[in-house]
């Protein structure tokens, strides 16, 4: 009957949680149930008892008492507090209390719980909370029946330690011990049909016309899949699919001078990724443009701050972004993290100033760059409509049954098939996707490389290729590699340590690399259960 929201410092058991069940004539359940509740630490002036109104036609409080002591309906110590209507709150409320023991019982009246199928008149309960905080040392679960010609009960149980059942002609009887928090038990029997019952239940009428509408909300879910899906297709019969053949072979030189953002763009089908910036810094690095220091590691977290070198230098258009974001447009040192944060936020500014350097080189095909966002956004909104319409459709699922929800997941495939077309296609020009096959020819080459499957010589791997692995996503094993084979650092890297600068220089591909991309419930039928607690 309780379930504990109760703070850290109070400690409460409960030594006995009883429920005794009557079924009426008609279909009514009258429960009473009843809590022992051994407060062990702690100061408790409450306690209280959720039940939900699925699967009833309403709930009628009765009486409720502590410590054998009726308790009226009101406010303040000595009362109970009614409240809620699709789960019905009952909270006693009394003087502040120690370490104690006091009982606390409730009777309340459930309206037509008994409903009928093809087996016959069912009663299904609950007959404790689902969510209670605190463990019950037994319990007593009694289910009266106004008819001897029940079939064998059906004990759900979850939970509990031990438990015995004993069935005569009218009433079942469970005995339970050691149950843990939000342990239950659940008792179902039929009895003959119309034995008690002649009328279905509002709620089961709901049910069984919510169900019969369930092929229609299928069909609209369905419907609505398909003409998204349809969406997709229509606009993907507009994409130039590339006529040239992808052929891929390792190749142990670079392909060309290109520079990293843009070979990795070319190995993600003209996609720009925060990795490629990241990627464009170390390379202007690499280049005399900037300079890293690692700072002093006080709590052994190794951070890293770049900062600019005077002069004048020649970037291209996606280089100078890169610099501005990362630096805010200003002069002064940054961290390394805050610069890799900017350019998180700021992704799409840098990715719009690679590919007009990609359009400008001839690699990028504006016509199936198009398609490609075209289809990207027609997912992102069907998405976001699916997802936005679970809000409103969620408040049907009491009349209707969760089969409204099938639109949303309509919706959903239908996003799917949009970010999947996306995917699938290339904003590459003809010669992009000739010039990307050669591209993932080398990086074949140098993930081997870096995994010493490929022979080498010491050194051939130095600092100024660690640019392109970041680009073409193989920063962490670029890590791994200089960890096995330690070489001298780049002029333009300055460790805290000069004693520790192999691993410091590790370390600082290794956090570039981030984010751098190159390519149950049994007896859910049973009315019942809910929530209970102290505090």
């Amino acid at each position: 009957m309780v379930s504990p929201a109760a703070a850290a410092s109070r400690q409460y058991v409960a030594q006995r949680f009883d429920a005794a069940i009557r079924v009426t004539p008609g279909g009514d359940l009258e429960v009473r149930e009843t809590v022992t509740f051994d407060f062990q630490a702690g100061t408790f002036e409450k306690v209280w008892r959720e039940i939900p109104g699925r699967r009833t036609d309403g709930l009628e409080i009765l009486d409720a008492t502590m410590d054998d002591v009726p308790v009226t309906q009101g406010r303040g110590p000595g009362h109970v507090v009614l409240s809620g209507r699709q789960r019905t709150r009952v909270e006693w409320q009394f003087t502040p209390v120690g370490p104690s023991t006091h009982t606390f019982g409730l009777k309340y009246r459930v309206r037509r719980v008994v409903f009928t199928d093809e087996r016959g008149d069912v009663v299904a309960w609950r007959a404790l909370p689902t969510e209670h905080g605190y463990r019950i040392a037994s319990s007593l679960v009694t289910l009266d029946l106004p008819d001897a010609h029940a079939t064998t009960p059906l004990v759900e149980r979850r939970g509990v330690g031990a438990a015995t059942i004993a069935v005569d002609d009218r009433s079942v009887v469970v005995r339970a011990s050691e149950i843990a928090r939000n342990g239950w038990i659940a008792i179902e029997t039929v009895l003959p049909s119309r034995r008690i019952v002649a009328v279905q239940p509002e709620w089961r009428q709901r049910e069984i016309a919510a169900a019969s509408l369930g092929p229609r909300w299928a069909a609209g879910a369905a419907a609505m899949a398909m003409a998204g899906i349809l969406i997709v297709v229509g606009v993907r019969r507009h994409y130039d699919r590339p006529l040239v053949v992808e052929t891929e072979s390792m190749a142990v030189a670079m392909p060309e001078h290109l520079p990293p953002a843009l070979a990795g763009a070319l190995l993600s089908r003209g996609r720009v990724q925060v990795g490629h910036a990241l990627a464009t810094l170390v390379d202007l690095a690499n280049r005399g443009v900037l300079l890293v220091r690692e700072l002093p590691k006080p709590f052994g977290t190794r951070q890293y701050e770049l900062a600019q070198v005077p002069g004048r230098h020649e970037l291209l258009p996606h280089e100078e972004a890169a610099l501005t974001i990362a630096f805010a447009g200003d002069g002064d040192e940054v961290n390394l993290s805050k610069a890799r944060g900017r350019l998180v936020r700021n992704a799409r500014r840098f990715a719009a100033a690679a590919e007009a350097d990609l359009l400008a080189r001839g690699l990028i095909d504006p016509g199936r760059r198009a398609i490609r966002d075209r289809l990207l956004a027609i997912g992102i909104v069907f998405m976001m409509t699916g997802a936005i319409a679970v809000i409103p459709l969620a408040m049907l699922v009491d009349r209707f049954g969760p089969w409204p929800l099938l639109l949303p997941l309509g919706l959903v495939i239908a996003a799917f098939a949009g970010i999947i077309g996306s995917a699938s296609t290339t904003a590459l020009s003809n010669d992009g996707v000739v010039r990307a096959a050669r591209w993932r020819g080398f990086r074949r080459y140098l993930k081997s490389a870096l995994a010493d499957r490929q022979v080498h010589e010491p050194g051939a791997l130095a600092a100024r290729d660690l640019p392109l692995a970041l680009a073409l996503g193989l920063g962490s094993q670029y890590s791994r590699y200089l960890t096995r084979h330690p070489g001298a650092l780049p002029p333009w890297f300055a460790a805290a340590d000069a004693h520790d600068g192999g691993m410091a220089w590790a370390a600082f591909i290794g956090t570039t690399s981030h984010g751098a991309g190159g390519a149950g419930a049994g007896a859910g039928g049973a009315a019942g259960g809910g929530g209970s607690g102290a505090g």
